[in-house]
């Protein structure tokens, strides 16, 4: 799987000055791939990498994913999988002020669990 996306942004929240404080004409750019391989009929490996660029116009805030993860197809009706996510982050990547206590970096490492159901 490949996939993309890009979205340009206007906004009334203009500033100059700070480059990371502007959300006005900013340009948005998501891609990444998810090579997969049918183990069994019942287990799928996949690794994912995401390239999410939260500005065009400033490289450093950026960020990217790498997430392996093992899929359990349940016939024709849904899925569950297991998920482990690293991130790597540009520079000016932050937590806004207050949103958590004594640390200004989001998360590097996720856990996730899912179950997906398809009528």
């Amino acid at each position: 799987r490949l996939f993309g996306m890009a979205t340009w942004v206007r906004s009334h929240q203009v500033n100059t000055m700070d480059a990371s404080k502007n959300f006005d004409r900013r340009l948005y750019f998501k891609w990444g791939i998810e090579p997969g391989y049918l183990v069994t009929p019942k287990i799928r490996l996949s690794m994912r990498y995401d390239r999410v660029i939260l500005d065009m116009y400033d490289s450093a805030n950026s960020f990217h994913v790498l997430s392996p993860k093992i899929s359990f197809p349940l016939d024709n009706w849904g899925e569950i999988f297991f998920q482990y996510s690293h991130y790597w982050y540009g520079d000016r990547v932050t937590l806004r002020p207050g949103q958590v206590p004594l640390e200004t970096e989001p998360d590097t490492d996720v856990f996730k669990l899912q179950a997906q159901v398809v009528w």
